[in-house]
């Protein structure tokens, strides 16, 4: 078990091609394995999902399997590392251009972010957010203020940078949020949207061919 979250971990640093009967055994071995990792293994495996698009094949059911781990991961609950788990599960997830086809899947990831708001990084809720917006995925108005209005009051005059406005703005409309809260600190507007706009072009672009 631990081998395999290394090796994954190791070819994705090393950006080389996998070939495809040992892809193939890792695609059959991860679904099997996922329910016994601990949350390191978890994370070393999900940061290869997004990380090596183009040279590990992950097929859909073993990056879902690794998404539903996550999900399921008891320990996580009491675990300091669980924010930044479930923060890049979703970005691995964008990468990917994946939605996984149990719907409940999503549904308790979300329930995860909400449960750790507050201890979620800047960088992570920026990831989520983004994430959501590249997949389309509609989580509810409530969490996505919830976690925007977190993310705003950091800091009540601190204003944001370009590619932080674009992520927020591009995620508020992809979950049709309001819009208020991120405006309200946007410190150049006609450029936050030009970003935003870059960004969900570069986001469809990279998704194309992925997405249902």
């Amino acid at each position: 078990v631990l081998n395999v979250s290394m090796t994954v971990w190791a070819l994705a640093n090393c950006k080389c091609q996998v070939p495809a009967p040992f892809m193939n055994a890792l695609n059959q071995e991860i679904p099997r394995m996922t329910k016994r990792l601990s949350a390191s293994q978890l994370d070393a495996i999900a940061w290869s999902i997004g990380e090596a698009r183009f040279t590990l094949k992950y097929d859909d059911d073993a990056i879902d399997a690794v998404a539903e781990a996550i999900a399921d991961n008891r320990e996580s609950v009491f675990n300091e590392s669980d924010p930044e788990l479930v923060a890049k599960i979703f970005w691995a997830l964008s990468r990917r251009g994946r939605i996984p086809a149990d719907g409940s899947i999503i549904d308790k990831l979300v329930r995860k972010v909400e449960m750790c708001v507050d201890d979620l990084e800047r960088s992570d809720k920026l990831l989520i957010l983004h994430a959501w917006g590249v997949l389309r995925i509609s989580p509810g108005e409530n969490v996505v203020n919830k976690l925007v209005r977190a993310f705003l009051d950091e800091d009540e005059y601190e204003e944001l940078e370009p590619d932080e406005c674009a992520k927020l703005l591009f995620t508020s409309v992809s979950n049709y949020a309001p819009l208020s809260t991120t405006m309200s600190k946007l410190g150049d507007f006609a450029q936050a949207v030009d970003a935003a706009r870059k960004a969900f072009e570069a986001a469809a672009k990279d998704a194309s061919g992925s997405l249902p």
